[in-house]
């Protein structure tokens, strides 16, 4: 079977596929001058591919085991999550058993039942190795808002450092530009805010809770650009705005949390197959939480897990974290714990003409 590197969201597999340079049209996708992997005759995705399959046993040998059910699904399913694949999970079917035939005749089991990772029905395990340990997001949040609020035991902080690892980005002084928006009042409709203090973090009397920072304790909420941080302050129609370029002072390391959505299991070195599995939904929540826009209707309590992770993200020496904005897509925003860390180079009295609403259906 011929299948196209567009079948493939994993940068490791396109990369594999298109180094091939064997152009033609994929029969998943009907795909023209497309280059394709032909599973009878390439064999470069079968060892990745084998390591993915290694790690599933089929319920039907693990039915007398308590918790089986609650992690278990089809292998199509679970590896539709993963993003490794760019079609849907009856094509990710049709995929692995043109490639891994030879795993079909051995284990045909993984493929026609639901499968688990055996690694979640292991509590030492899980508790050593697993983010939220046994726990789901779910779980985290209700133990960290109503039972422990500031120590909780459901968080293994060390895996959650390690990620970090990974995840840290070196920026030197002066390199990063980003800008800060906030709406006029009635006294400065007409002049804007001339003084920088008016335009950056609230001091802690005022600091109101957020996503990243509590109640009382100030950050520096940046975008990328001046239309991601109009979006972000909810400007309207007819606003006038001060609009502030920042730059960074000083060296900083930046967490990104940009890609955790889309992170797949071999795009770190050092991360073991099984660590990724028991941990990628853990690491999609944390990414989704903390890029979620605040809502009108949020209670400060909302925010106390994802509070927690910034918190601890700040513990460890980091100066800020970058994440997706979900209000302008394709916009990115920063929050820096240390607003003395980055200083407004310039400033612009705008006025908002016209804003783009973009709606669909909730169902």
């Amino acid at each position: 079977m011929k299948i196209g590197s567009n079948c493939f969201s994993d940068k490791t597999f396109k990369s594999i596929v298109d180094s091939l340079h064997n152009v033609g049209t994929c029969e998943i996708t009907k795909s023209e001058n497309q280059n394709v992997y032909d599973s009878n005759t390439n064999e470069e995705l079968l060892p990745y591919l084998e390591q993915i399959l290694d790690l599933f046993t089929p319920v039907s040998s693990m039915k007398h085991i308590q918790g089986v059910e609650k992690y278990s699904a089809s292998l199509y399913n679970i590896l539709g999550k993963w993003n490794m694949f760019s079609v849907p999970s009856s094509d990710i079917e049709t995929i692995l058993k043109a490639i891994c035939h030879a795993k079909l005749d051995e284990n045909p089991q993984i493929f026609t039942e639901n499968v688990i990772i055996s690694g979640f029905l292991n509590e030492k395990y899980m508790n050593q190795s697993a983010i939220l340990k046994k726990y789901s997001w779910k779980e985290f949040c209700e133990d960290i808002k109503y039972h422990n609020r500031f120590h909780s035991s459901e968080v293994n902080v060390e895996q959650l450092s390690e990620l970090l690892r990974f995840l840290n980005i070196e920026i030197p002084s002066n390199k990063l530009s980003l800008y800060r928006a906030r709406i006029c009042d009635a006294t400065h409709y007409d002049i804007g805010y001339t003084n920088d203090k008016d335009i950056g973090a609230p001091p802690e009397n005022v600091a109101t809770a957020g996503r990243i920072n509590s109640e009382g304790i100030p950050c520096l909420y940046l975008a990328d650009s001046d239309i991601t941080t109009f979006h972000e302050v909810r400007a309207r129609v007819y606003d006038h705005v001060t609009l502030g370029e920042f730059k960074n002072i000083m060296p900083i390391n930046i967490i990104d949390l940009c890609n955790l959505d889309s992170i797949t299991p071999f795009q770190y070195e050092d991360v073991e197959l099984t660590w990724f599995a028991i941990n990628i939904e853990a690491i999609k929540q944390i990414a989704k939480e903390i890029s979620k826009p605040m809502r009108r209707f949020d209670k400060d309590i909302d925010y106390v897990p994802t509070q927690y992770i910034a918190d601890y993200i700040k513990n460890l020496g980091y100066d800020g974290i970058k994440y997706k904005s979900t209000i302008n897509e394709g916009g990115i925003n920063y929050a820096i714990f240390d607003p003395g860390k980055f200083k407004c180079v310039a400033k612009k009295h705008i006025n908002i003409k016209n804003i783009h609403f973009k709606a669909e259906n909730f169902i």
